[in-house]
């Protein structure tokens, strides 16, 4: 019986942590319009970073 019960208060734990999680997920706020321009920046940047051709610097 000790596992039933360590079973049950487990998922009654679990059960209050979602609730809380669902909760402040309700309250969400989508992220300002500037981070995902930053992101795409980013992404574009790497891009061209790792994908370009070597330069030609002569040494």
């Amino acid at each position: 019986m000790g596992r039933s019960n360590f079973m049950v208060n487990y998922y009654k734990n679990y059960k209050e942590e979602l609730e809380v999680i669902e909760e402040k997920s309700k309250t969400f706020k989508p992220k300002p319009w500037w981070a995902y321009l930053l992101f795409y920046c980013y992404l574009i940047f790497y891009g061209y970073i790792f994908w370009m051709e070597p330069l030609d610097i002569p040494v």
